[in-house]
Order: C-alpha cells, then sequence, then structure tokens
C-alpha cells in the first residue's frame, strides 16, 4: 500500500522494521536487501527535501523581489504625488501673487473678477483634492457616504469661497493698491536715499567755497 501511495516517509520505516526482523531471524540476505531499500528511500527523501529547500528559497526570494519592487513603485508614486502638489502649490501662491501685482495696475473689474474666480475655483478644488483619501477613509470606500460627505462639504466650502472672493474682489477693484504703488514706487524711495547724500555734498562745497 506504501508503495502504491508512494509514501516514502511510510516505506523507509517498513524497510527499516522488516531488516530488523529478518535480522533477528537469521535471515541476513532479506536484511540486507530492506536495509539497502531503506538507505534507498533515505536518500531519496534527504533530495526531495533539498530540492523543496531550494524551491522555498527561490520563492521567498521571488516574494522579497517582488515586495522591494512594489515598494519602490510606491515610493515613485509618492514622490510623483508629492511633486504634484508642491507644483500646484506653487501655481496657487504666484496666481494669487500675480492677481496682488494686477490690482496695482488699473485694470477692468471684469479682468479681476475673471481672476478671482478661477484663483478661488483652483484653490477649493485643490482643497477637496487633499482632503479625498481621508474621506475615503472616513466612509470606508462607500459611493453614498462618499457623496453625502462630499454634498455636505461642498455646502459649506461655496459660501465660504463666495465670501472670500468677494472681499479680495472689492479691495483689488478699489484701486488702494494703486495708490499704494504709487506711494512706495521705487522711484520714491531711491530719491529719499539719495537726499542726504546730496545734501552733505551741498555742505562740502559750500565750505570749499568760502576757504
Amino acid at each position: 500500500m506504501a508503495k502504491e501511495l508512494n509514501s516514502l516517509n511510510n516505506l523507509s520505516a517498513i524497510t527499516s522494521a522488516l531488516g530488523v526482523l529478518y535480522a533477528r531471524q537469521s535471515n541476513f540476505k532479506q536484511a540486507y536487501d530492506f536495509a539497502q531499500q531503506e538507505t534507498h528511500y533515505k536518500d531519496t527523501l534527504q533530495k526531495l527535501a533539498a530540492q523543496r529547500d531550494v524551491v522555498l528559497l527561490e520563492v521567498d526570494r521571488e516574494n522579497k523581489r517582488h515586495e522591494k519592487d512594489m515598494q519602490d513603485l510606491a515610493d515613485k508614486t509618492l514622490r510623483k504625488r508629492n511633486l504634484q502638489y508642491m507644483a500646484i502649490t506653487i501655481v496657487l501662491a504666484t496666481l494669487f501673487l500675480f492677481m496682488l501685482i494686477i490690482g496695482m495696475f488699473p485694470v477692468s473689474k471684469l479682468t479681476i473678477k475673471l481672476l478671482g474666480y478661477f484663483a478661488f475655483i483652483s484653490l477649493f478644488e485643490f482643497i477637496i483634492v487633499l482632503i479625498d483619501s481621508f474621506i475615503h477613509r472616513l466612509a470606508h470606500g462607500e459611493p453614498l457616504k462618499i457623496w453625502l460627505i462630499k454634498i455636505g462639504l461642498i455646502a459649506l466650502l461655496v459660501p465660504f469661497q463666495h465670501y472670500l472672493e468677494h472681499g479680495l474682489i472689492k479691495f483689488l477693484a478699489s484701486r488702494k493698491l494703486i495708490a499704494a504703488r504709487n506711494n512706495f514706487s521705487l522711484k520714491k524711495i531711491w530719491l529719499n536715499i539719495k537726499k542726504p547724500s546730496l545734501k552733505a555734498g551741498t555742505d562740502i562745497d559750500e565750505d570749499t567755497a568760502v576757504l
């Protein structure tokens, strides 16, 4: 039965027991034959065990290589995502700075409104992108919960967006920045820096003329 099932462990144990029994009966030929069979089965088991160990090592090495590849891919994706976040932040900061610079010059209110609308839309959409993963974790990936949370979030953000947009557009359209630019122009600052040196030069000239 062990031979039919190819059960090497049982065959090794059985041949070992038969070899001992035949040796006790002084049937040394049969004892030797079963001892040889026992050695054969043990050697086969050792070879199979060695092959299994090699296969397990290969599988383990392949799993580690796959894990490293997945980790490298995850790190690359995270680095790319962080770079994109940084790029969006720089673009938004540049956009709002550009709006302030534009406010220092006499431009139409329509231009200011369009820039303000686009800037705040971009800002609040970026906020939604930042908290999107948190919303998915909070809702456990359920579409209905995500939909309801985003509706509530947008219901809060839209009035706030309109309030900030209206305030900024009103400030830019009030021409206060134009007055500030005129009061703190580089030309005036340069002239204020040069005045003391001009006065000092005049005093020296006057003293020289007296002498």
